[in-house]
């Protein structure tokens, strides 16, 4: 058997019969040299003037006993290795021994030469390795404590922390004692229950595999916002993981206000396309006004032939119906919230949009159009139209001097390979081309074109917004945008939107000729006279009592005299002394069961979704037909309590009240 050379030997142990036991078992082995101290302290002072490989101490001393001997000796004794020699055989305490700082731990008179020589051997190896450990560990925590990034190491199965940095304890608040061997959800650290989620997944699942975005709760409740990344490592004989925490709140704060202000140019721009086509819809405005007048005229003109009044009248209220549709496409347009994406055929907006821009394009450009594809995409019809006015007023301000054609066409491809160079999956799409024979573009100015302020006019001509909106809805619809310019030769924008296979769901349903009847009693608030004589002569033609009048606190009043005198209310939202909300808010908590209904023609205030929260029926959007209003009555008038269904009553044009 291989001896260590010259082995030197420190024997801490009071009781001299077991001291000569120990020395006999050397004696047979060469090149040890073995010291006694019969207490803690001797040892102590002998070791502060003489040096010692390894000690083997007992754990009954004079001046120290049990699990003290060891955790005493190991503090102030680091690099020694210590084995454990005593008559103790308590495998709890052999345990804690060894936690302690031992390197082994050995019984009295279970104890063979052999046996003993292999433990003080293994006892070095093990002392070194931890002692190279100890160095690499504090190398590592000098490393960490200097990063700016807050640092802490946690245990992978139960997310303890076991070590934090100093930029941890700066930004959190929390000092190491408030952290360690407690969790982040023991400090509420992760703010939403996502949060935690992600912080787990990260420790737990997936260590050293991506970076995780997660907000957290500082300790004096500040939020902040933070990339999460972890590394797996071996940390105190415990697989943990180097939570790296880096602080992303002013990044986050600064996208923010970019994303404020995208919203707010792209509002701009949306205003200044509505601007362009004012011209157009003020035409279209025109026609219809033209009609309505003209077919009532007509009627009026007609009145003792029946069937002509029905026919100009349905004329008149044919056109009032596209006035209506013209009115919501212009709020859609300028509305600030985001679009609502439906199945729309594509041919149908773009083709609306370039109507309108005829009146507003110089007479020496060339439109033409060819829409044949009449396949659908998921699409917000007012953002299709903001990027045809936008891409053909391009093109048309390139040629306004010297004129020339702007091309339109539509067609369905399918995208193969070619997918890949345009960023896209492989399937079946509708291909938007806008070309113009215009001066076109060098290479160095096609390389900006989609970048917001980028622009080749004059300072005050254009916002460089214009392609780049373009750009955004594009990919707001998951399609991809390209061009293709020769200096000479013109410019040709190619926009590719996915097909989808739903169908339209925008379209209004058809209401039946008939309206229903009744004879409830309605209480009718609106701010205009017109609308008030109107519904009143209406709803009496359908044998409804009817109290209506223009004043909403009025009608507050009259409700508040005889609460039970009304079946239902019907107001508008927006009225000078006392807006419709309120009003029905007002009557409610009188008396929580009364059917409301309430119509607006437009408000940034109130939505449907917000009107049935307050507990209103029915929510309209004017311009509505009269029927719409007369099934809306009656349909809550019926769900709100069972009686028998009314006969319907067919109006005739000549039908005074």
């Amino acid at each position: 058997m291989r001896q260590d050379k010259n082995l030197s030997i420190l024997l801490v142990e009071d009781n001299e019969g077991d001291a000569r036991l120990i020395r006999e078992m050397f004696r047979s082995i060469p090149d040890v040299e073995l010291t006694r101290a019969d207490s803690l302290s001797t040892a102590l002072e002998y070791l502060r003037h003489h040096s010692a490989e390894i000690v083997l101490l007992d754990l009954g001393l004079p001046d120290s006993h049990g699990l003290a001997t060891v955790t005493s000796f190991a503090a102030r004794m680091q690099a020694l290795p210590i084995v454990v020699l005593t008559g103790l055989g308590d495998d709890m305490l052999a345990l804690d021994a060894l936690k302690a700082g031992a390197q082994d731990y050995l019984v009295k008179g279970l104890v063979e030469p052999e046996m003993l020589m292999r433990s003080i051997r293994y006892a070095k190896e093990r002392k070194l390795v931890e002692v190279a450990l100890r160095e690499s560990e504090e190398r590592y925590r000098i490393t960490l404590e200097g990063m700016l990034d807050a640092v802490s190491i946690q245990i992978i199965k139960d997310a303890r922390y076991l070590y934090v940095n100093k930029a941890f304890c700066d930004i959190t608040g929390y000092n190491p004692e408030e952290v360690i061997d407690r969790t982040p959800f023991d400090l509420n650290l992760p703010l939403t229950p996502e949060d935690q989620d992600n912080y787990l997944e990260c420790i737990l699942e997936r260590p050293g595999r991506g970076r995780k975005e997660i907000q957290y709760r500082m300790k004096d409740g500040t939020i902040l916002y933070a990339l999460l990344s972890c590394t797996p490592v071996l940390y105190r004989n415990e697989d943990c993981a180097v939570v790296v925490m880096t602080d992303i709140t002013a990044l986050k704060k600064a996208e923010e206000s970019r994303k404020r202000l995208e919203i707010q140019l792209a509002q701009a721009k949306k205003m200044e396309a509505l601007g362009t086509l004012a011209g157009g819809i003020a035409h279209d405005f025109n026609n219809i006004l033209t009609a309505i007048t003209g077919f009532t005229e007509i009627a009026l003109h007609n009145v003792s032939i029946p069937e002509k009044v029905e026919k100009h009248l349905t004329d008149a209220l044919r056109s009032g119906r596209r006035a209506r549709d013209l009115l919501r496409q212009v709020l859609a347009f300028s509305r600030h919230a985001a679009g609502e994406y439906a199945p729309v055929t594509l041919a149908y907006p773009i083709k609306e949009s370039l109507g309108r821009l005829r009146t507003m394009i110089p007479g020496n450009i060339e439109i033409s159009q060819n829409l044949v594809a009449s396949a659908k995409v998921m699409a917000d019809p007012a953002q299709i139209s903001q990027m045809i006015i936008n891409l053909c007023m391009n093109a048309a301000q390139v040629m306004e001097t010297s004129g020339g054609r702007l091309s339109v066409s539509l067609d369905e491809v399918q995208l193969d390979d070619e997918a890949l160079s345009l960023n896209l999956a492989k399937g079946p799409y509708l291909k938007l081309v806008v070309g113009d024979t215009g001066p076109g573009m060098p290479p160095e100015i096609m390389e900006h074109i989609f970048e917001p302020y980028f622009t080749t006019k004059k300072l005050g001509d254009g916002s460089g917004m214009g392609l780049a909106v373009v750009h955004g809805i594009v990919k707001r619809h998951g399609g991809a945008i390209s061009c293709r310019s020769t200096p000479g030769q013109g410019t040709i924008f190619e926009i590719y939107l996915p097909k989808t296979m739903q169908k339209e769901e925008w379209e209004e349903p058809r209401v039946p000729m008939e309206m229903p009847t009744g004879t409830e009693r309605i209480l009718f608030v609106d701010d205009e006279p017109a609308l008030v004589d109107l519904a009143q002569s209406l709803f009496e033609s359908l044998g409804y009592q009817v109290t209506a009048t223009s004043s909403s606190t009025q009608a507050l009043e009259l409700f508040r005299k005889d609460p039970g005198r009304y079946d239902v209310v019907v107001t508008d939202m927006t009225m000078p002394e006392m807006t419709g909300d309120r009003l029905s808010q007002e009557m409610m908590e009188i008396r929580p069961d009364l059917p409301v209904i309430l119509y607006t023609g437009y408000s940034e205030y109130m939505s449907e979704e917000q009107a049935k929260a307050m507990g209103i029926r029915e929510f309209i959007l004017k311009p509505f037909g009269m029927r719409d209003m007369a099934h809306a009555i009656r349909k809550v008038l019926d769900e709100n309590r069972e009686v028998p269904k009314p006969t319907n009553k067919k109006l005739s044009p000549g039908r005074k009240k």
